[in-house]
């Protein structure tokens, strides 16, 4: 007798699958409903399809983008520039200085000798006849610094997974299109087919 009413206690919670909870299992189930978690699936099977492409896409991204900072690093000289007047304190909205840059007039020598002039970006509080390290081409023409090569293949890395993340988000909204679409044939055919039972019953 105990052996049965545990039994029946253990039935009692133990939650009952519900009949045609799945669309293969419902008779009333249209077609486009059987399908729609399929097609959903299969966009997740994409999605992740891509990961294998997307890192051997990384990696040689990663190994050019290394290369062409070693050649763009050996490709530009360090100099430094000659401030032709102080660079002026920049003050926020509070009264306080600013720590960013800002541009002033400097001249500097390139590699053939000549001197050239231009707009730099050199720290605030510096006065006039100081020296600011800068990049130059090899005609003397400012180049920004050059990017380590590790930087320059973590940014193609980065660029990678980001690529991947945004494959998965427009999978995602048409996944949600389709659904949405799906949702609205069905109620229409409903209710076509409410209005064709409500006339037969007139």
């Amino acid at each position: 007798m105990d052996s049965d009413r545990s039994w029946r206690i253990v039935r009692s919670i133990t939650p009952r699958p519900r009949t045609g909870s799945s669309p293969w299992n419902n008779p009333l189930a249209r077609r486009s409903d059987k399908y729609l978690p399929v097609a959903s699936a299969a966009l997740v099977f994409v999605w992740i399809v891509l990961v294998p492409f997307l890192a051997v896409h990384a990696c040689l991204a990663a190994a050019d983008a290394r290369r062409t900072a070693r050649v763009e690093a050996k490709q530009l000289i360090s100099t430094e520039a000659t401030l032709l007047r102080a660079t002026q304190a920049r003050y926020d909205a509070r009264g306080l200085v600013m720590a960013a840059d800002v541009p002033v007039e400097a001249d500097w020598i390139s590699s053939g000798g000549t001197l050239m002039q231009g707009r730099i970006s050199a720290p605030t509080g510096l006065d006039r006849g100081a020296r600011v390290r800068v990049w130059v081409t090899a005609d003397g023409s400012l180049h920004a610094a050059p990017r380590s090569a590790v930087w320059a293949g973590g940014q193609a890395v980065f660029a990678a997974v980001a690529g991947w993340i945004a494959c998965g988000v427009l999978l995602l909204g048409l996944d949600s299109v389709l659904k949405s679409a799906v949702r609205r044939r069905s109620i229409r055919q409903w209710a076509t087919e409410w209005a064709q039972l409500g006339g037969m019953d007139g």
